[in-house]
C-alpha cells in the first residue's frame, strides 16, 4: 500500500508538471469555447468575500451549530441565516449547508455552501485523476464528469436538491447563491446542472474558490446555462494546483468567468474570459509546481 502511495504521487507530481509546460509567460490554455461573449454581470469583491466566508463556516466541524448558526464562523458573514439544514457524508469528508438570508437583496437569498474535501487529493494521488463517467438521469446530452466527484454528488445529491427546493418554495423571489472550495466548487456545479435538469430551478449566482476540473466540455456549457445571466465566477489563486487537474489533455475543461489572485492577493485585472461559443482561449495561470496552499481568508 505505501508503495502504491508513493507511485500515485509521483505520478501525481509528473502530471502536474506536465501541465506545467502548457503554461507560457503565465497564460494557460484551458480548452474553453470562443466566440460571441455573453457578458456576465460584473465581478463583486463584496459578494466574494461574501461567499468566502461561507466556504469558511461550511468547514466547522460541528454541524450541530452550523444548524443554529451558533459556530464561531457564523458571525464572519454578515447577518444571521435561518432556517439552516446541514448536510454531510462522513467516510467521504464531505459536508455543507443550505440555508436563508431573508435580509439579502428585495426577496432575500437561499445559500448553499459546499466544504472542501480531503478525498479530492485521494483520487488525484490513487490515479484516479482522469477517472470520468457519464452524467447521470439525462438533462446534459454528452456530458462526462469525473468519476470520484460524481460518486461524492450521489452520496448527498438527494438531501441537498431537496433542502434547496423546500426553501426557495417557503421564500419566493429569492435568489439561489451558491458556493464551495476545491471539491467543493465542483459539488457546487453539479449541483446547479442537477437542479436545473431535474428539478427545474436555474441557480442565481455561483462564486468557487479554487475549483479543479470537474467534467467535459459539455458538461460546462450546461453548467454556465443553468446559472441566470452567467452570473459564475470562479476564484483562482497562483499557488494552488488543483485548478490545472484533471488536465484538457484528458477531456476537462473549466468555465469561462476567472478571477485569479496574484501572490500578493491583488487581482489581475479579473476581467472574465468571456462565455464564448467556438475556438479555445487563454486564460492567466502560473507555477503550478508550486506547493497547494489555498487562502480561504485574503481576498
Amino acid at each position: 500500500m505505501e508503495q502504491q502511495g508513493a507511485v500515485g504521487r509521483a505520478a501525481l507530481i509528473m502530471l502536474t508538471l506536465a501541465v506545467s509546460q502548457c503554461c507560457c509567460a503565465g497564460d494557460h490554455r484551458n480548452g474553453q469555447p470562443a466566440g460571441t461573449a455573453v457578458a456576465p454581470p460584473p465581478y463583486s469583491l463584496d459578494r466574494a468575500r461574501s461567499m468566502l466566508t461561507l466556504t469558511r463556516t461550511a468547514y466547522c466541524k460541528d454541524l450541530s451549530k452550523v444548524h443554529t448558526w451558533s459556530c464561531k464562523l457564523c458571525d464572519e458573514y454578515p447577518r444571521p441565516l435561518t432556517n439552516v439544514s446541514a448536510i454531510s457524508n462522513a467516510s467521504l469528508g464531505m459536508q455543507l449547508f443550505v440555508g436563508v438570508d431573508t435580509a439579502d437583496g428585495a426577496n432575500g437569498s437561499v445559500l448553499v455552501s459546499f466544504r472542501g474535501s480531503e478525498v479530492l487529493i485521494n483520487y488525484l494521488e490513487d490515479l484516479e485523476v482522469g477517472k470520468s463517467a457519464p452524467w447521470q438521469g439525462g438533462g446534459c446530452e454528452g456530458c462526462r464528469v469525473h468519476a470520484g466527484f460524481l460518486d461524492t454528488w450521489n452520496t448527498v445529491r438527494e438531501s441537498t436538491l431537496d433542502a434547496i427546493e423546500g426553501k426557495l418554495a417557503a421564500n419566493p423571489g429569492a435568489v439561489l447563491r451558491v458556493t464551495g472550495h476545491s471539491m467543493g466548487a465542483s459539488m457546487a456545479e453539479m449541483a446547479c446542472v442537477d437542479l436545473q435538469a431535474h428539478r427545474g430551478i436555474t441557480c442565481g449566482q455561483v462564486y468557487t474558490f479554487g475549483t479543479p476540473r470537474t467534467g467535459n466540455q459539455a458538461f460546462m456549457d450546461a453548467y454556465m446555462g443553468a446559472v441566470s445571466s452567467a452570473d459564475a465566477y470562479r476564484v483562482t489563486h497562483w499557488r494552488d494546483p488543483f485548478p490545472h487537474l484533471p488536465p484538457v489533455a484528458l477531456g476537462y475543461a473549466h468555465s469561462v468567468t476567472e478571477v485569479f489572485y496574484n501572490s500578493d492577493f491583488t487581482a489581475q485585472g479579473y476581467a472574465p474570459v468571456p462565455r464564448t461559443t467556438s475556438a479555445p482561449s487563454s486564460l492567466r495561470w502560473q507555477h503550478v509546481w508550486c506547493a497547494a496552499s489555498w487562502s480561504t481568508s485574503r481576498i
